[in-house]
């Protein structure tokens, strides 16, 4: 027979307190806002960007840190590094890979590869959108996939949510503001002067991961391209 456990008991008071407080933990960081357009901003608040883009950093406000949005970052990176390890390992993924032991990277190249140094598995390096006289921000690519024979390009931007989050997108689709995010990365590599390895994207994938149980709850969401509404959120803040 197993052997039994104890009962539980509450938590000494002192604790609780404490508990609570990580819980519910937010202060001021040490870093003030910086005006960083970001297409992961959009769509941006006009009044909000001009009065902060005009303001000395000195008198402006502090990034808020909270443990709510440390635990969102933090499982967030890693969620996109095991996705990225295994969309590279099943699906061929497309782009720079890098062994950050060497330091060594290699690519632009389609699947996992191996460190010529040291034989280990190299990790995927997210392709950089830059800033041009077209392309007013800056942002990250998730991953690139490439149909090799067509030629067909595809952008995947992962997004690490909650089950109700799973839901309401495959009710109502995907946020607006991830599809601009992402749709802007897309318009940016079709404008051309983004040194990504690619020349164009034909399609756009919106993948909704479950954070509590990834390997079950997914939806993906393909999309086409859109000029207009690449346009549209950028003329708030011209």
């Amino acid at each position: 027979s197993m052997l039994s456990m104890p009962r539980t008991e509450a938590l000494d008071q002192y604790l609780k307190q404490a508990f609570d407080r990580v819980r519910r933990g937010r202060r001021d960081g040490s870093s003030r806002f910086k005006v960083d357009f970001r297409a992961s901003s959009l769509p941006v608040c006009p009044r909000l960007y001009h009065i902060y883009r005009r303001l000395p950093l000195e008198k402006r406000p502090f990034v808020q840190e909270s443990f709510t949005g440390d635990s969102a970052a933090m499982s967030g990176t890693a969620m996109h590094l095991a996705l990225q390890r295994w969309f590279g390992i099943e699906c061929k993924a497309w782009g720079r890979w890098k062994c950050h032991g060497c330091d060594v990277t290699t690519g632009p190249a389609a699947g996992i590869q191996a460190c010529p140094k040291c034989s280990a598995p190299m990790v995927y390096q997210e392709l950089e959108i830059t800033k041009s006289k077209l392309v007013p921000f800056t942002g990250h690519i998730d991953m690139v996939m490439v149909q090799a024979e067509t030629d067909r390009v595809y952008l995947l931007d992962f997004k690490t949510v909650s089950p109700r989050k799973i839901f309401e997108v495959r009710q109502s689709g995907p946020y607006r503001k991830h599809y601009y995010q992402i749709n802007a990365y897309a318009n940016a590599i079709n404008l051309g002067q983004q040194d990504v390895g690619v020349d164009h994207v034909d399609k756009i994938i919106l993948v909704y991961v479950d954070r509590g149980d990834p390997w079950i709850n997914w939806a993906p969401m393909q999309m086409s391209v859109s000029r207009k509404v690449y346009r549209e959120p950028l003329a708030m803040v011209a």
